[in-house]
């Protein structure tokens, strides 16, 4: 037969999975006949299909089944015998079935194939830091093997289960899976890692140590159920009643018989600053984007350095004398792998001030104030992956008088009292960044996230100065500050103060022709890329110019690419202007009307979020003689190799152009100045 235009269902197989086992590419109705879910466009060879635990599950970890995968050996063969344990947790009953998902390789990692009777050690330890002999339960077992679909390094990957074993009594502790020799083609088996879970442990069989492999492998762990309870979403505060098993990761089981009716389920911590603070950024919240970042002094027994990593966040109008500080952060341990640390008793910290200088410390050798302390450390929420969220505190003896520069928070560990190191949490709070010194020499580098410090003191109100130019009466400097004004000094008014008032830009009043004047910086603005180095050229229209143009001027940003973008004097830049005639609604890049080669005369007009707003004016020799078409204005070269950013404009069609080598030109909806 002939299937003409799309052809139906009936006429080809795609991927069927019944359970977890994808049984074959199959027409859809041999899926449905089968009991399976159909995957049109899918095949076994490339597709997986959706992975669970059974319902019965007491303590279950799902596999990764796209993007990065990570699998680790758990089999014996000729040339290797590796064993791989998991740790489980408050198993409420006992363990009659296991699960586990993993591939068959060869040595060298060569899929294998032609695998028959495979037979698997499965043992249960009891509880402790590794896994321990005298184990607590031990089985031989030959699982039923399925195959999910899709392949890792070109092994199918499998879906292994044992059912009816022995029950296994141990609520918590760990289970190892092993497979023994398998001939003709000597297979072993990999485990593949789960998407959630505590670290695994790996040995090599008989020499009695186990290791952090960092990863968690996935299995599942049924038994018969108990009474279900509620299971809290630690995030969204949102209650459902279920097995243990099936409160997924990010949730919070709270014991059999527990209900959601009230809902139990607590709000999530959200960290603020304390109501005295002159200046502060509170962290982010454990169901926020966070990172964190080390900032921590290792030293041996001898005292010498093992590792020496520092962070420093920089402040802004502090209108008194800096009392305490507080701040956010991580307590971990490194072992093949980040793992909680219990932080020790008294544990110190030395905490530094730093004059600005060039917008890095002052000199981190030399610094303002130094402080040695010991924080008052409390528990404040778990994060993902079992990391505990903990607040600082401390008073600094004497103040702190500083009212802008940076500050670093480090942690002092000796190995010989704590492996424990402090990592500092971000914040949704400042300029975007903070900085980090990682002790080899090359100085600071961006961290790309700001961190959660407050500094506290004797609260003062005051006056308020917001962008606009308008005034507002006693505000404290933190309220001020988060509501993007400027704080005007303790005890001033409105009536004692002058704002600044914003800046217009406009263009020159008896000789424009045309005009596009430049937003101001206390409007929503933005800027377009026009610089040759980097290979962009941007484009504006005008239209109805009744006379020789015989000067142009612009308004634009100067930066410099250095792992992200930063001020630049533009002194010296020089440009390239062309006017073109436009052609169905575009320039003809090909056939200017006019071009120069100019240097501009530049002068500094605001700053616009810490980016100086640069005016450009230039006469052109000859006078351009065109009513309608495009202009571009493009950066060449300048004394600091600055790029050239055109700033926009809130006048005109709403349409700009950027050429970037490749057609098509970029369209912006907006106007350039």
């Amino acid at each position: 037969t002939k299937c003409m235009g799309t052809c139906p269902p009936s006429c080809f197989g795609w991927a069927c999975c019944v359970g977890n086992a994808c049984i074959g590419d199959v027409t859809q109705s041999a899926c449905a006949t089968a009991g399976g879910t159909y995957y049109s466009g899918q095949t076994c060879a490339s597709y997986v299909c959706p992975q669970t635990c059974p319902w019965t599950t007491m303590f279950g970890q799902l596999p990764v089944t796209s993007g990065s995968w990570n699998f680790l050996t758990s089999g014996e063969a000729t040339t290797l015998d590796y064993m791989v344990a998991q740790p489980f947790t408050n198993l409420p009953h006992p363990v009659v079935d296991i699960h586990w998902w993993g591939c068959m390789f060869s040595s060298g990692w060569v899929p294998c194939a032609g695998y028959t009777n495979l037979q698997f050690d499965v043992i249960f330890y009891g509880p402790g830091a590794t896994p321990v002999d005298p184990a607590v339960c031990t089985y031989l077992v030959t699982p039923t093997v399925h195959a999910t679909g899709g392949s890792i390094y070109g092994s199918t990957l499998l879906y292994f289960s044992v059912p009816t074993l022995t029950p296994c009594t141990d609520p918590n502790g760990w289970v190892a899976i092993h497979s023994r020799p398998n001939t003709p083609n000597d297979c072993y088996f990999a485990w593949i890692g789960a998407t959630t879970g505590s670290p695994s442990y790996q040995t090599e069989v008989g020499s009695g140590t186990w290791a952090s492999t960092g990863y968690s492998e996935a299995l599942c762990l049924t038994g018969t159920l108990g009474q279900p309870g509620a299971c809290c979403d630690d995030c969204a505060a949102t209650c459902t009643v279920t097995q243990p098993a099936n409160c997924p990761a990010g949730s919070t089981w709270l014991g059999a018989g527990t209900v959601c009716t009230p809902n139990p389920c607590p709000l999530p911590y959200v960290p603020e600053c304390p109501t005295n603070t002159i200046w502060g950024q509170a962290s982010h919240g454990c169901c926020d984007g966070w990172s964190s970042s080390l900032s921590t002094l290792q030293t041996d027994a001898g005292g010498a350095t093992l590792l020496n990593y520092m962070v420093a966040e920089n402040f802004s109008g502090v209108p008194s004398a800096i009392t305490d500080v507080h701040w956010w952060g991580l307590i971990m341990a490194y072992e093949s792998g980040w793992l909680p640390c219990t932080p020790p008793a008294g544990w110190a910290f030395k905490i530094r001030f730093y004059q600005n200088n060039g917008g890095v410390p002052n000199d981190p050798n030399n610094p303002a104030y130094t402080y040695n302390v010991t924080p008052t450390i409390t528990a404040m929420d778990v994060c993902s992956g079992g990391r505990t969220l903990y607040y600082f505190t401390t008073t600094l003896p004497p103040c702190c008088t500083l009212t802008s520069g940076w500050v670093s928070i480090q942690a002092q560990s000796p190995i010989t009292q704590t492996d424990c190191m402090f990592l500092w949490f971000s914040s949704a709070y400042g300029n975007g960044d903070s900085l980090q010194d990682v002790g080899d020499g090359t100085g600071w580098h961006d961290t790309g996230h700001d961190r959660g410090v407050c500094l506290t003191g004797l609260p003062c109100c005051g006056a308020c100065c917001y962008c606009d130019g308008t005034c507002v009466d006693r505000l404290s400097p933190r309220d001020c500050s988060n509501g993007g004004g400027t704080y005007m000094c303790p005890n001033t008014t409105c009536a004692t103060v002058t704002c600044p008032q914003p800046t217009i830009p406009e263009c020159p009043a008896e000789t424009t022709l045309y005009g596009q004047p430049a937003q101001s910086c206390c409007e929503y603005w933005s800027a377009v890329m026009s610089d040759s180095v980097l290979g962009y050229r941007a484009y504006d229209n005008f239209a109805n110019v009744a006379g020789n143009i015989c000067d142009l001027h612009w308004w634009g940003l100067s930066l410099v690419w250095n792992s992200g973008y930063s001020v630049c004097d533009p002194v010296g830049m020089t440009f390239e202007v062309k006017f073109y005639p436009d052609v169905a609604g575009l320039p003809d890049p090909n056939h200017p009307t006019c071009t120069y080669s100019v240097t501009p005369t530049i002068s500094l007009t605001d700053t616009c979020g810490g980016y100086p707003l640069w005016y450009f004016e230039t006469p052109l020799s000859p006078c351009c003689t065109i009513s309608t078409g495009w202009v571009s204005i493009q950066s060449v070269s300048s004394t600091n190799s600055c790029a050239f950013m055109w700033f926009t404009s809130s006048y005109g069609d709403g349409s700009s152009l950027q050429e970037t080598g490749t057609p098509p030109m970029t369209v912006y909806e907006t106007d350039l100045a």
